[in-house]
């Protein structure tokens, strides 16, 4: 697969075991829409300085993937860092998935097999042909069933917006007249009340999703958690989402 690494700009790559890992690879990481069963309120200053109203009014909305967070640097796929350890290189993509991805640009997304398959796709970072009894013809029927659910572009600079919109593009021209393209734009809706955020919220769980992601618009992409970039988790805000939208 052609293309070079252009996130982070530098990395700094290390080999350990048989697997690389990308030392300083940071991605920005959302905190809790809900703390203690009460809405977030962000500081006048926060509000100030990203000309944004409280969440969720004015905020983009989309769904949370029951999948694995992988960020595309541009030449190959590689998991979040974690408490546990540094970003890790899959050890195997088949190169018929990564054909569709674009070379030589980051994509922030998530690796996802469908909602209620997260085992099938946690396992899909580590794998690799002729290990635990997998051959690579086994490992490349797994990769038939996901998709890459894009949602930024660290690699481009700009708005949340524009982001959004160089994404679309990229993903368009990859994907037009190909049937069951693997690359798909996470879908986006602009918050205009808290009864609509309620009803995106029940539809995803209702169809077995995570929960929803928030996204301040007019931001830039932040390599760290942000309260930028919120979450409201069904295992962890359900109720509290119960009650205020009750």
């Amino acid at each position: 697969m052609s293309g070079k690494i252009v996130f982070p700009p530098d990395p700094e790559v290390r080999q350990n075991a048989g697997k690389t890992y990308v030392d300083n690879m940071k991605v920005m990481l959302a905190k809790p829409y809900h703390v203690g069963g009460e809405k977030l309120v962000l500081t006048k200053k926060v509000i100030t300085e990203n000309s944004i109203e409280q969440p969720p009014i004015g905020w983009w909305a989309s769904p949370k993937f029951d999948g694995i967070r992988g960020v595309w640097n541009g030449k190959q796929f590689v998991s979040r860092a974690s408490a546990a350890g540094a970003a890790k290189v899959y050890s195997y993509v088949p190169d018929f998935f990564q054909a569709f991805m674009p070379p030589g640009v980051a994509l922030d997304g998530e690796i996802f097999c469908g909602n209620g398959n997260f085992q099938d796709t946690s396992r899909l970072s580590t794998v690799t042909p002729g290990s635990k009894k997998y051959s690579k013809e086994d490992i490349d029927q797994l990769w038939t069933n996901v998709k890459y659910m894009v949602f930024d572009s660290p690699s481009c600079p700009g708005t949340f917006e524009e982001r959004a919109e160089f994404c679309k593009c990229i993903i368009d021209k990859i994907c037009k007249d190909v049937e069951g393209c693997p690359l798909v734009w996470a879908p986006q809706t602009l918050i205009e009340s808290e009864e609509q955020l309620s009803g995106i919220y029940s539809k995803i769980v209702k169809d077995g999703g995570e929960g929803v992601m928030l996204r301040a618009p007019g931001t830039p992409y932040l390599e760290k958690r942000t309260n930028l970039l919120l979450k409201i988790k069904v295992n962890e805000d359900a109720e509290a989402v119960v009650k205020g939208y009750a």
